[in-house]
């Protein structure tokens, strides 16, 4: 949004009083509207519709799938807009694996907001080709209405080469955040109890239980934390991993190639196009997490020339920094009302 605005786009955000925030009402749900200093309107279900039926603007672009965008879909017919919609994840694979349950009815509410959208909407942005490729697993649409257009990756400090000393043995960190879904950890820790050089797992996010035994490995669970503070810890760490579960992109992935941490993922992680082996970092085989016992053994054995990977993975920001996003989105918005932004 903040970019698009920076290259002259006449451009509006819009959110929900969504129950979450402390002055949401009923009322304020249907009838309410607010103003930020940053222009982001907070508009109530009959609020956005008048708001919308009186505007009509070009590109409607539903940058996150929430539910009360299906009251837009039940009047696109009154606009001449055109819809984009970016997917961040599929939901009719996420759901049944969901630690939190939904109930019946907000499962039928997800399912519904996930079939209108990809039915009904002029465009499709997914995040990575595994993540158009689940996609493709559990619906039918036309491959002329896709784009594929990853998440930007924000610096969270200025760049320095990342120094590495591995005399107390590899820092580890994974991302498990709050328990929401399956992210592998399981699967993880049973190639880690065979891991024979000494790490140090520091695992994000509360972890309710799990069994684990190594002479090798010392796991440490840490609370989420804000950015500033996730800076200072990340200096201290060496690699950052991920399980073999499909992740549609993992902006966590790129933040920490940003500060030089090595990345061990899988081919199911959608920012894995972006790595090449043993040159920014390590993708294994999805088929074979197993090779992960083997790349950590490499690398604390010092075969590789891990300080120039750690350079390489930095680079990152060149291709995934946001303004470089938003001029793709740019393209996609010409493209589907005929080039009438300049």
């Amino acid at each position: 949004y903040k970019h698009l605005l920076k290259n002259n786009v006449n451009v509006e955000f819009i959110e929900y009083y969504f129950k979450i925030y402390k002055n949401s009402t009923w009322v304020k749900r249907f009838l309410g509207y607010e103003r930020s200093s940053d222009n982001v309107k907070r508009l109530g279900i009959i609020r956005l519709f008048i708001y919308l039926f009186r505007t009509s603007p070009d590109v409607i672009h539903i940058v996150t799938l929430e539910r009360f965008i299906l009251s837009v879909f039940l009047y696109k017919f009154l606009l001449r807009s055109k819809f984009i919609v970016t997917f961040h994840s599929i939901l009719k694979y996420e759901i049944p694996r969901r630690t939190n349950k939904p109930t019946n009815f907000g499962k039928l509410k997800d399912y519904l907001l996930e079939y209108f959208t990809i039915k009904f909407s002029d465009r499709l942005i997914f995040l990575s080709t595994p993540h158009y490729s689940l996609a493709r697993e559990f619906y039918k649409f036309s491959e002329k209405k896709v784009n594929i257009v990853p998440n930007g990756v924000e610096i969270l400090r200025k760049r320095s080469f990342k120094e590495f000393n591995f005399s107390r043995g590899l820092n580890i960190v994974f991302y498990y955040g709050g328990g929401e879904k399956d992210r592998g950890f399981e699967q993880l820790l049973s190639v880690l109890e065979n891991v024979y050089v000494p790490v140090t797992l520091y695992v994000l996010g509360k972890i309710e239980c799990y069994s684990f035994r190594s002479d090798f490995v010392k796991i440490y669970n840490l609370k989420l934390m804000p950015h500033d503070k996730l800076y200072e810890f990340l200096t201290e760490i060496h690699i950052v991993i991920k399980s073999n579960v499909v992740d549609e992109f993992s902006l966590f992935i790129g933040e920490c190639m940003s500060m030089g941490l090595i990345p061990i993922l899988s081919d199911k992680i959608g920012i894995s196009e972006y790595i090449v082996n043993e040159v920014n970092g390590f993708v294994y085989n999805s088929e074979n997490i197993e090779e992960v016992k083997t790349i950590l053994e490499n690398i604390y054995i010092g075969q590789y020339d891990i300080r120039t990977i750690s350079h390489n993975a930095q680079n990152i920001v060149h291709e995934l920094n946001w303004n470089k996003i938003a001029q793709k989105y740019l393209e996609v918005y010409k493209s589907v009302i005929g080039c009438k932004i300049k």
